[in-house]
């Protein structure tokens, strides 16, 4: 398989070949697979390496509506993790729940960080999953416990580039984290156990890929619109020919 990566800020990058044995899907699971790979091999690495989640602990996970978001909050049920979930609409929370998330509030104004206090009875989470970025950040450092960990993987409201690590200490001694996909698939064998795991669990019923726009190169313009507007809930597929 030959592999080609789109930089954030542009630019491909052809990667190095490598042989992986994936398996072959069978009749009406290509869209799942195609949904599955990327998102899943991240929401696997977030949560098993990263996070490192076990049975009653509790957990933060913002765009919990979104494809990486909803199976983030799908393994971290299955561990027996406590799930506290953000989204930007009632619709959206209505599909945070539907994944099994306990407890679901809106971002606004930061108000999801006094009302995981609240529920918590002021401890925080032991880990916050934060893929929005500058707009949650600062309260996402407020909803986590003490000696707490923070995972930004991702800045869908751009990066905050204003963090004086001196933040971390006030808010109580958190660690913070930037990680990266390449970083967690750094060769086949990583790749492999990550797709094993995923399309196991897929097919076992444990996670559900929820496949909620399909586009054709004639309208992609209307599946960035989507992403763009916030609008789109789980994977968006760009079907070509």
């Amino acid at each position: 398989m030959r592999a080609i990566q789109i930089q954030e800020y542009g630019g491909p990058e052809v990667l190095r070949r490598v042989e992986l044995c994936i398996p072959k899907p069978g009749f009406g699971e290509v869209l799942i697979r195609v949904a599955a790979i990327f998102q899943g091999s991240t929401a696997h690495y977030l949560f098993e390496d990263v996070a490192k989640l076990e049975a009653g602990m509790t957990c933060l996970v913002h765009a919990a509506s979104g494809g990486i978001g909803q199976l983030l909050v799908q393994l971290a049920k299955r561990r027996g993790v406590e799930v506290f979930a953000t989204t930007s609409t009632p619709q959206k929370a209505a599909i945070a729940r539907a994944r099994g998330a306990d407890h679901v509030m809106l971002y606004e104004h930061g108000a999801f960080a006094d009302r995981i206090r609240e529920l918590t009875r002021g401890r925080g989470v032991d880990v916050v999953f934060d893929a929005v970025g500058k707009t949650t950040l600062r309260d996402s450092f407020r909803a986590a416990r003490v000696r707490g960990l923070i995972i930004n993987y991702g800045s869908v409201t751009g990066p905050m580039r204003d963090l004086d690590p001196y933040e971390l200490g006030e808010a109580g001694s958190l660690f913070l984290t930037r990680p990266r996909l390449a970083d967690h698939l750094a060769d086949a064998a990583t790749v492999q156990r990550r797709a094993d795991d995923v399309f196991a669990a897929i097919r076992q019923g444990a996670l559900n890929v929820e496949i909620n726009g399909r586009y054709t190169l004639d309208n992609v313009e209307e599946a960035h619109a989507a992403l763009e507007e916030r609008r789109q809930a789980g994977k968006a597929v760009i079907e070509i020919g």
